[in-house]
């Protein structure tokens, strides 16, 4: 049995894409293989015009592809600007003893995030619940 079978679409950049359907259509099984959780039987993948091959989660992640997950209280107890912090650590580049001595590059980091957080709330226009 296939969860997924002749399915074709795209996603223009910047476009924010929702993907909807019943229990059981494959909606998880079609992200896990965009996201390097599962492998493809068959087909071809294109990110940005190139082939995506046998992507990899945390690579996946760094070019941009993301998803969401329905549980929503992964991290119940922190605020939803700590949360978007916490998604946008894959991009940090600093080392653990640079963050922990607070050394430039690690503040630097640190500010940007920030800022970048701050945007994803005014853009959601929910920074009232940060």
């Amino acid at each position: 049995m296939k969860a997924i079978n002749d399915l074709s679409f795209s996603v223009a950049r910047g476009e924010i894409c929702a993907l909807i359907g019943p229990n059981g259509a494959g909606k998880s099984s079609l992200l896990n293989i965009l996201n390097g959780v599962y492998r493809s039987g068959s087909g071809e993948l294109l990110f940005d015009g190139q082939p995506l091959r046998r992507p990899h989660p945390l690579k996946a992640a760094q070019r941009g592809i993301g998803r969401t997950f329905q549980n929503n209280a992964l991290f119940k107890n922190m605020s939803v600007l700590d949360n978007l912090l916490t998604g946008l650590s894959r991009f940090q580049r600093s080392t653990f003893l640079e963050q922990a001595l607070r050394l430039p590059r690690a503040r630097r980091e640190a500010g940007a995030f920030q800022q970048r957080a701050e945007e994803v709330l005014g853009f959601l226009r929910i920074a009232a619940l940060a």
